[in-house]
């Protein structure tokens, strides 16, 4: 039976079973405090990668081939950013797998926002609808 997956950048496996354990591990993802990054992965291979810094998150979007498009979720409503936050460039200073991600605050999403996003691609499996995406 396939499976839905958290890869979390400390390498540990979550497996999900229902959109309570999904909500419960991103709630102890959040909870962590330090920037942490996962993957979301659905049955199909297609993922979720997603970088969470206190209350800001970045999240995008890949097909289990890894073939374009490649898509950055974009917030409704971005977040509140300290601008000494922010690094020399004027992007976020995330931290994926030990390396440095900046990411422009106009690709931030808040945690909530994050949550539901996951909770989105859990449901459906797919591309989540309804939410902006930019293409790189």
């Amino acid at each position: 039976m396939a499976r839905w997956t958290i890869r979390r950048g400390d390498g540990g496996v979550d497996v999900i079973h229902d959109e309570a354990s999904l909500l419960d591990a991103l709630d102890r993802i959040v909870a962590g405090g330090a920037c942490s990054n996962f993957d979301l992965v659905a049955p199909s291979g297609d993922e979720l990668t997603v970088v969470v810094l206190d209350e800001v998150a970045a999240a995008s979007f890949t097909r289990a081939d890894r073939q374009p498009p490649y898509l950055s979720a974009l917030s409704h409503s971005p977040p509140a950013i300290d601008p000494e936050d922010l690094d020399d460039e004027g992007c976020v200073p995330f931290d994926l797998d030990g390396s440095y991600s900046p990411v422009p605050p106009e690709e931030c999403i808040t945690t909530a926002e994050m949550r539901r996003l996951c909770a989105d691609f859990f449901r459906t499996g797919d591309l989540p609808v309804g939410w902006r995406w930019r293409e790189h």
